[in-house]
């Protein structure tokens, strides 16, 4: 499963993978679908195929809880407006490179 899921978010990534993978970053995970939110432990383990995918691309560089700050949320949806968004907003000290 892990492999399908990397070959997911490499096509979802369309190629846009920076030349060296974020050391640290904030990672918004969104689940678009149904119309009963999920319980957390549920929610959040949904996403770990996904978080696992982007390291294995080179977009982040671990996925240790020391380098991703994650926030998981879950919207209503239709069955044919099911989707998963995640949006990364890498985290930059004063020694990162421009």
């Amino acid at each position: 499963m892990k492999k399908e899921w990397y070959l997911l978010v490499k096509l979802a990534l369309r190629g846009q993978v920076p030349d060296v993978p974020f050391a640290r970053a904030c990672v918004l995970y969104e689940r678009h679908c149904g119309t009963r939110r999920p319980d957390r432990d549920n929610l959040v383990s949904g996403f770990k195929w996904i978080q696992d995918g982007l390291v294995l691309a080179g977009l982040l560089e671990d996925d240790r809880e020391e380098n991703i700050y994650a926030y998981h949320g879950w919207h209503p949806a239709s069955k044919k407006d099911k989707r998963v968004t995640v949006s990364i907003v890498p985290i930059l000290t004063p020694t990162d490179p421009p």
